[in-house]
């Protein structure tokens, strides 16, 4: 089945100003946002533009980092493309915190008739990046979403005069629906769509906030038939499952979403495991009081404080193995203990729904 390379190959003679952004539009740049374009694209709103396809030649060029292999097929039809070569890339952010617990990144990309796409990055593979998504399940709000709203106003004072469609992929679509949700009202009244690809939800004080409530008729989540992560914490708005070629956990992976020319290839439901993670991981949250949940989370994670790792492929290489190794065996009796305690609720949730 077809999929976002397809598309490109169909479509990508067609300019924006012939056939105006589509959903499938937006998940190619929900994918291209995740390549490092330090340097080459620049920070300020009001600094010089770059082009996609400018970034496209010297991302290739320099071999920038990527998230993954099919990203350099992506760019390099991108390169010559008539439909995305040319459009403007403003205000590329990229920060990382390992302190601050924070991994964020986003950039704004000018469409015509005064439409500009604000996209934020999912998570990298750093562990940082997956730690703060962890802490997602205990805390109102991480680091990275207070700066998806900075970065939101932020875009809406340097651009006065445009409208925004705001997407993203994996945390890069929890970033969108919380920004939209929670910048100021003028900017809120500017935002035409939200398009949330496979990303986590939110706790339930948040959910039911009135910011929250006024965006989510302009919201769409989009999530493969097998979804993970897409079902994470609490979700209020409508979903669409699509149809995704690869299985579990893979098909968070965009380029196995199928597509049939302009739209997505629909699923009636997500699969029946799908439906038994969603459920038992909820019973599991609700059974951990927040403390508990923040305990475990940092307990996991200090197990990894004494490595060299910064990304979770290094964990599993020479010493930081080992290193890992022997954390695991000279872990203090309470904290033992706490993740022993949290085993066993996650045991007796994934019992009682399978029931």
């Amino acid at each position: 089945m077809a999929n976002i390379i397809d598309y490109l190959k169909w479509r990508g003679d067609l300019p924006f100003e012939n056939v105006p952004l589509c959903d499938i539009d937006a998940l190619i740049l929900s994918q291209l946002v995740y390549t490092n374009m330090a340097g080459i694209a620049d920070e300020p709103f009001l600094g010089q533009s770059v082009t996609l396809g400018e970034i496209a030649s010297c991302a290739l060029e320099e071999k920038r980092r990527m998230k993954q292999d099919e990203d350099k097929d992506l760019w390099l039809m991108i390169k010559d493309s008539f439909r995305f070569k040319d459009i403007e890339v403003v205000g590329y952010v990229d920060r990382f915190d390992v302190a601050a617990e924070k991994q964020f990144c986003a950039m704004t990309v000018l469409l015509p008739d005064h439409l500009a796409a604000v996209v934020y990055r999912g998570t990298d593979l750093t562990i940082v990046g997956w730690k703060e998504d962890f802490n997602m399940s205990f805390s109102d709000y991480v680091p990275a979403q207070r700066d998806g709203v900075e970065y939101m106003e932020a875009a809406a004072k340097a651009l006065p005069d445009y409208r925004f469609f705001v997407c993203g992929h994996s945390k890069g679509g929890n970033l969108a629906v919380y920004a939209s949700a929670f910048c100021e009202k003028d900017v809120q009244s500017r935002i035409l769509a939200v398009r949330n690809f496979d990303g986590p939800g939110f706790s339930e004080e948040n959910v039911s906030k009135a910011g929250m409530n006024e965006i989510l008729p302009r919201t769409k989540t989009f999530l493969p038939q097998s979804s993970v992560v897409g079902m994470l914490l609490e979700h209020e708005e409508e979903f669409t499952v699509i149809h995704s070629r690869s299985i579990g956990l893979l098909q968070h992976d965009l380029y196995t979403w199928s597509v049939e020319g302009p739209r997505f290839i629909i699923k009636e439901e997500t699969t029946g495991s799908s439906q038994f993670i969603d459920t038992a991981l909820k019973e599991w949250l609700k059974a951990m009081p927040k403390d508990k949940r923040e305990g475990f989370v940092e307990t996991v994670f200090s197990i990894l404080d004494d490595c060299d790792a910064v990304t979770l492929k290094e964990l599993f290489s020479g010493k930081n193995a080992v290193t890992v190794m022997k954390n695991l065996t000279q872990m203090e009796e309470e904290e033992r203990k706490l993740i022993q305690e949290g085993l066993a609720i996650l045991r007796q949730s994934v019992k009682h729904t399978l029931i």
